[in-house]
């Protein structure tokens, strides 16, 4: 089905050239062109596909840090498609750059026999360039392919060679060394192991953490949307990053807390206590709380924010980062999921749980957005605040005849003036200390109930 449609795409836009330029060679270019790119593209496929196989089985640090090198590839990736899209970066490229690359040229074969000025050149030197393509690069995977086939694959268990410093010999442990380059400092005892866990179970099943990628993706679709329509600025970029890494940091650690422990849930109940587990759940998000600040930090200065405004953004992605890591275990702990699903080619992963994740989305996007909004627009917070009061008051005065309802909206539209009155930066304070106030004691209360479900948890 899927091909029957591609082909009355082709054949729609054959004819289409064809009426447009009445040119009988449209009907031959069209297939020839799209055919050619199509292959190419599935040849170069195959050669990544092999080489990156290749150097999993061979390079003993690519196998060992595989998912942060494919995490950092597909950054670099969407990095380099921004530069393209977004020319309102300070860095960009133009999409006609793309025409210095020789399969570019195939293009130049769909002007043929058409007004539409052509260049011989570019056409044979296009195709010449796909025949190279799928000849040498069919060469390289079948290499490729045979070294993987008949190579051995490394072992990266091996912790090495033993060190003769104390400090060094704890270090050689096989948990801490399955988790370099990252480590875990100034954490010991059974806290320490389970951060060790959290890290080592993230980096071997990193398809564990797709569920951070939904709402994140979605987002910062919307957010690059609104600025190539110019209803957005990059001042934008900022802010949206405090919010969205600090969430990220907070939440991919701890959202399924029994869930990730699988088959030695019991075991785990019994040998480690409720403060151990749980500040082990914690650490591993707070270890990433420089990168957010320096994230966003950059960000917010590249969007054209000052330096004190990009300070306080930074603060601001830290500080979620720590109420979101905090909050995580007891959202988590709530609403677990103890059945596995498959995810690509992995079995037996267990993500969050849709609703503990919408919860815990809601629990830190929502004040951080306000939080976030005092730095970069305190006018439009403090006039969505004021509509707390005069949106039920107005609602309320609709249907209001005398008496209490009267009154009480009478009240809430005071309440919306009074807030919309306040000076600017009493507001800013004010409202934003109300919201780091609210914000530690939630996560305190969140802490000492992870702790207790932990403790008081049974086994069906």
């Amino acid at each position: 089905m899927r091909h029957r449609y591609r082909s009355d795409a082709s054949k729609l836009l054959d004819l289409s050239g064809t009426y447009a330029f009445t040119s009988p060679l449209t009907l031959l270019a069209v297939p020839l062109v799209g055919s050619l790119y199509v292959v190419s593209a599935v040849t170069a496929g195959r050669v990544l596909g092999y080489v990156a196989a290749w150097l999993v089985a061979t390079v003993p640090f690519v196998a060992r840090h595989k998912g942060v090198l494919g995490g950092t590839v597909v950054m670099l990736f969407f990095g380099g498609y921004f530069l393209f899209q977004v020319p309102q970066l300070p860095v960009s490229v133009s999409p006609a750059t793309l025409g210095v690359i020789p399969i570019g040229w195939l293009a130049d074969l769909l002007a043929v026999g058409t007004p539409i000025g052509w260049s011989s050149i570019h056409a044979f030197g296009g195709v010449a360039a796909v025949g190279v393509v799928l000849v040498g690069g069919g060469w390289l995977a079948e290499r490729i392919a045979t070294s993987l086939w008949f190579g051995e694959s490394v072992d990266v268990s091996d912790t090495g060679k033993a060190s003769v410093s104390p400090r060094m010999k704890e270090d050689k442990r096989p948990l801490a060394q399955a988790i370099r380059p990252l480590g875990v400092p100034f954490i010991t005892g059974p806290t320490r192991h389970v951060v060790e866990w959290s890290l080592l179970r993230a980096r071997r099943e990193p398809q564990r953490l797709n569920f951070l990628f939904i709402p994140v993706f979605g987002v910062g679709s919307a957010v690059v949307n609104m600025i190539l329509q110019g209803s957005g600025s990059l001042a934008i970029l900022g802010p949206a990053s405090a919010v969205l890494l600090g969430w990220t940091a907070g939440a991919a650690f701890g959202l399924n807390p029994f869930g990730d422990e699988g088959g030695v849930l019991p075991a785990t109940l019994t040998a480690v206590s409720g403060r151990a587990f749980v500040r082990g759940l914690i650490a591993p998000c707070l270890l990433f709380g420089p990168v957010v600040a320096v994230v966003t930090l950059v960000v917010a200065l590249v969007g054209g924010h000052g330096l004190l405004s990009a300070i306080a953004l930074a603060l601001i992605g830290c500080f979620l980062t720590v109420v979101g890591a905090t909050l995580a275990p007891i959202v988590g702990m709530w609403f677990p999921r103890y059945s596995a699903i498959r995810i690509g080619n992995s079995d037996g992963v267990r993500p969050p749980r849709l609703l503990a994740g919408a919860l815990h989305v809601a629990s830190v996007w929502l004040p951080g957005a306000a939080l976030v909004g005092l730095v970069a627009a305190p006018e439009l917070v403090q006039l969505g605040l004021s509509g707390i009061g005069y949106v039920p008051g107005f609602i309320l005065g609709m249907v209001a005849d005398g008496g209490v309802l009267t009154t009480l909206a009478s009240s809430l539209n005071d309440a919306g003036a009074t807030i919309q009155g306040l000076p600017l930066t009493a507001f800013q304070g004010g409202f934003g200390g109300l919201l780091v106030f609210g914000g530690l004691l939630v996560a305190r209360r969140a802490y000492r109930g992870a702790i207790r479900q932990f403790d008081t948890h049974q086994l069906d």
